[in-house]
């Protein structure tokens, strides 16, 4: 249930050590996030009308629905009907007239610390949350260094699945976990950081939620023995990593029984989550989604190996499956050609250049082709090389199922949530769809986007995939608002085993799905990167966790 004011609010987990600060009565959640953030974004300069065209306060309209939704909801399609009829510009327009409270004064008490589950398909393009912020010098990355000489051999080597190898092998754990902080101008450590990091070919960012909370449960464990947690701990899944944090904080009652780490939780952050599932993974026809449509065309058309076959029969099928590999290329790339994205791109500024060549063929050639199964060699490890590519492309789909609406409603059905916990939400949303006499600039707006970039062609690209499927215009690209929110309510109908928790949101902010956390999901040929201050973000939210 969204709770419209906060007179004193209170995180009493024994992990933060000291009394949390009341807060004003004219703050409520999304209005404290705001003040917080509006401080940290003019300290970088920037005025007030540009910090409103990034933080979008809630109407008094979109409260209500959000709440009427998690009273009296019985699933997730009855919200969807009540959410066509808003827009992101009500947000605008609100946000524009509503000015800024004074920040609340810093937080006492031991400093957070983030730990961060990456999104689908993350292993592919080895994309890390944050990742500027996790390559630049800072403090604690230097302590982590040190932790890390100081560990013994076994301490700093974590197993992983492989599948180039198909069993379990050992790397090093500063391959699988990045840390990070962000520091004051004095060098004090404000917020420490870790995020995890899957190598290709771990499976750690497909297949099921309980596989991938397996892994992560695993590598918390073992990071905690070498550097122990300290401090509010809360995991912040960026996309579907959220789905495999509530996987996780799900197994907590137990987990405190077998690790220290699991008592020193105190919240779950969704970044742009599909915590109820998201459109775009529902069946559609056509199906959406590049990377499962490429594999799945690829994968359909392969003739497996088989026992005792003929010398003559394989290698008839080695020559019938370089045909394959041949054709689906070339079909990749004229079916990129023709592609003109949505007409609406055009109307908006955004040049709609080749979407699906740029990435498909980067995720061919760089990963399956060159590194991950060497399938630019068909007869050397032939058979194998089949076979891991099988594997692979059914974890992709089953990572992608996760992900639909039934999947992530039937996930609540069966599944509960400690009450004790702190749920807040993080969500965004591109400004509204475009029609012909109504156009919306989106390709002009510079404070938010990289305007020239193949991620904000292709979320604009998903959005109005969004748009057309199930007329939701508050999406961010890949997730509508509402889904990405924790409906407690909801989730007791759906399940009377749940107990109540409370939940808190951010509010909304005006950006795509992949600029919320990263900085260029495609490569650009100039290097651009998304402008949204994500430092500035992530010291706010630091700030914002512990009131």
């Amino acid at each position: 249930m969204l709770c419209r004011l906060i007179t004193s609010l209170m995180l009493s987990s024994s992990v933060l050590g000291a009394t949390a600060l009341a807060l004003p009565a004219s703050l409520d959640a999304p209005a404290l996030f705001r003040s917080l953030y509006a401080e940290e974004l003019k300290h970088l300069g920037m005025d007030e009308s540009s910090i409103q065209r990034l933080h979008f306060p809630l109407t008094e309209e979109y409260a209500n629905f959000l709440e009427r939704c998690d009273q009296s909801a019985q699933d997730m399609r009855m919200c969807d009907q009540q959410a066509q009829s808003f827009k992101p510009s009500s947000l605008l327009q609100e946000s524009l007239h509503t000015g800024f409270l004074p920040a609340p004064p810093e937080p006492a008490g031991p400093q957070p610390t983030f730990i961060i589950f990456p999104g689908y398909i993350a292993e592919l393009a080895e994309i890390t949350p944050y990742k500027d912020i996790f390559t630049a010098d800072s403090r604690f990355k230097r302590a982590w260094r040190k932790t890390l000489a100081r560990a013994s051999h076994e301490e700093r080597w974590a197993r992983h699945y492989s599948v180039m190898d198909d069993s379990w092998v050992r790397s090093p754990l500063s391959e699988q976990i990045a840390a990070a902080s962000l520091d004051d101008a004095n060098g004090k450590v404000k917020l420490k950081l870790f995020a995890m990091t899957p190598l290709r070919g771990s499976l750690e960012s497909v297949g099921s939620l309980a596989d991938n909370a397996d892994v992560m449960i695993e590598r918390i464990t073992q990071l905690d023995r070498i550097s122990p947690l300290e401090g509010p701990v809360y995991i912040l899944g960026y996309s579907r990593g959220t789905n495999v944090a509530l996987e996780v904080v799900s197994r907590l009652p137990e987990l405190k029984h077998t690790t220290r780490w699991a008592s020193r939780i105190a919240g779950i952050v969704s970044l742009s989550a599909p915590i109820f599932g998201t459109p775009l993974a529902d069946p559609q026809d056509p199906p959406a989604g590049f990377p499962v449509t490429t594999l799945a065309r690829i994968g359909d058309r392969l003739q497996s190996c088989e026992s005792g076959e003929s010398p003559a029969r394989r290698w008839s099928k080695v020559q019938n499956n370089a045909r394959v590999w041949k054709d689906a290329i070339a079909e990749i790339i004229k079916d990129s050609q023709a592609l003109s994205g949505p007409e609406e791109l055009a109307w908006e500024g955004i040049k709609p250049e080749a979407i699906e060549l740029k990435a498909a063929l980067g995720i061919l050639k760089g990963v399956l082709f060159d590194d991950l199964f060497r399938l630019s060699k068909p007869v050397a490890e032939y058979c194998e090389n089949l076979r891991r590519f099988q594997l692979f492309v059914a974890k992709v789909f089953e990572g992608t199922e996760v992900m639909t609406t039934a999947q992530m409603e039937n996930w609540f059905r069966t599944h509960t949530l400690p009450e004790d916990l702190d749920y807040i939400s993080v969500n965004a949303s591109m400004m509204d769809a475009s029609r012909r006499n109504q156009v919306v600039f989106e390709g002009k707006n510079h404070l938010s986007y990289d305007v020239g970039s193949p991620d904000l062609q292709l979320s604009r690209t998903n959005f109005y995939q969004i748009v057309r499927s199930s007329g939701l215009e508050m999406n961010d690209g890949f997730v509508p608002v509402h889904r990405g929110r924790f409906f407690p309510g909801l989730h007791q109908r759906l399940n009377p085993l749940q107990k109540p928790y409370a939940t808190r949101t951010v509010g909304v902010l005006w950006q795509h799905h992949l600029g919320v956390t990263i900085p260029a999901g495609i490569a650009t040929a100039d290097g651009g990167v998304s402008p949204f201050p994500r430092r500035a973000f992530l010291s706010a939210l630091a700030r914002f966790v512990q009131f």
